[in-house]
């Protein structure tokens, strides 16, 4: 019998992280919807929410497999900022976040073979970004890399040049925390304790 878990994402990055976990799984696209911010909701509870809500989604298209889901936001002074919709949205994001120190928040959910969910956990990695120049800024708007993004920069691409140092989980920064990711799925995972 083939062991394997579907990751539920669209997400290259995350596809390359299991890859470089060496664990065998499947991409499954979770259902598309406007990720929507409800009031009074923390970055951890919205992550965690939308984790949930991916997994959920393909339930009925992977049974009988594990699942794993994630969300990523990054947080400043309690604004949320994921995804940017246009270059004009990226630079405002950029602005913001320019010479401060952010929050990137993952949110994993873990669902099991029989559909429940059996792990939610949050990672949390601190990233401070340099006081760049404005031609630093539109040089990387212009490489548009920034537009699939939570916080509208990729740490493994060009946006590497934006940060000026990272407290936590590099990988968590990238869209998935591998440290507890793996352990989470070893402790889980029947076929992979062996």
């Amino acid at each position: 019998m083939e062991n394997f878990i579907f990751l539920a994402s669209t997400s290259q990055r995350r596809k390359e992280i299991f890859e470089w976990m060496g664990i065998p799984f499947k991409c499954v696209h979770p259902l598309q919807k406007k990720e929507i911010q409800y009031p009074g909701e923390t970055a951890v509870s919205l992550t965690q929410r939308l984790a949930v809500e991916k997994g959920k989604s393909v339930l009925k298209r992977c049974k009988g497999k594990w699942i794993l889901s994630a969300d990523t936001v990054v947080t400043i002074q309690n604004e949320v900022f994921g995804k940017p919709d246009t270059c004009e949205h990226a630079q405002k994001t950029l602005m913001k976040l320019r010479g401060q120190e952010h929050r990137v928040v993952t949110s994993v959910a873990l669902f099991s073979v029989y559909g429940k969910l059996v792990d939610l956990f949050t990672e949390i990695s601190r990233v401070q970004f340099k006081n760049f120049s404005s031609n630093t800024l539109k040089n990387y708007l212009n490489s548009g890399e920034s537009l699939d993004k939570a916080g509208a920069y990729g740490i493994q691409g060009k946006g590497k040049d934006l940060i000026a140092e990272i407290q936590g989980d590099f990988f968590n920064v990238i869209g998935l925390p591998i440290n507890k990711t793996m352990r989470c799925l070893k402790k889980r995972c029947d076929f992979l304790k062996k």
